[in-house]
């Protein structure tokens, strides 16, 4: 189990965009008492998700540099 802030330091995101992506559903996570805990497998299916949108999103622009 992750914490909200260790999800962000592995991401590159902020602490409190990972909460918003918790609220929203995108990521889920799970009660411990009052805190948020993200399951480590939820986490790298997160990662893989965020990843390959980000590749997707910059692909052109790479090989525009790579093979211009």
């Amino acid at each position: 189990m992750l914490t909200p802030a260790q999800v962000a330091d592995r991401t590159g995101m902020s602490r409190s965009t990972i909460s918003r992506k918790i609220s929203s559903g995108e990521l889920r996570a799970v009660k411990v008492g009052n805190r948020n805990r993200i399951p480590y497998e939820e986490y790298l299916r997160f990662w893989t998700a965020t990843m390959g949108e980000l590749v997707e999103a910059t692909s052109e622009d790479l090989r525009a540099d790579l093979f211009a």
